[in-house]
């Protein structure tokens, strides 16, 4: 019996280390993965079916956009004509042109990104038609962006 009693109460002490183990392991876990920020890039009008767009930006350190989401209304779509990202020694950091959206379109995808962005001024231009015309809407941009110290597209 006194046997039986010393088992049980070393299961106990295991079962209670491991629960505590695996505690500690998962919050470890979950704080080493890291979720990418989804920062609102800008909302754009669309008036006439049309929009142009010129942002200078100051880029804090590089930086990897991962997916760049467009934000229409339901329904609405229409043509990017060209996107460029030039950094700040001028290069072009981003582009691509003649792309289809709608809501939900992620930009990086269909030009065949990521985007790798120096830091420092960068600026975005964009223009964009085929809109509807009856009606002025907002098209947003929604980035997710993870710092990177290398432009290795492994990072």
């Amino acid at each position: 019996m006194n046997l039986s009693k010393k088992l049980l109460q070393s299961l106990k002490v295991v079962a209670v280390t491991l629960a505590f183990s695996l505690l500690f392991l998962s919050q470890n876990a979950i704080a080493q993965i890291s979720i990418p920020p989804i920062i609102r890039m800008f909302d754009v009008p669309i008036e006439g079916g049309s929009f142009k767009v010129d942002v200078p930006a100051k880029i804090e350190s590089n930086a990897r956009v991962g997916s760049a989401i467009v934000s229409l209304p339901k329904g609405e779509s229409g043509v990017i004509n060209n996107i460029v990202i030039t950094g700040p020694d001028g290069s072009r950091e981003f582009g691509c042109s003649d792309i289809k959206v709608q809501n939900g379109t992620d930009l990086i995808k269909t030009c065949g990104g990521p985007a790798y962005l120096k830091a420092g001024k960068t600026t975005y231009k964009a223009k964009g038609s085929g809109f509807s015309s009856e009606r002025t809407v907002e098209l947003g941009i929604d980035l997710s962006i993870t710092p990177s110290r290398a432009f290795d597209p492994n990072v």
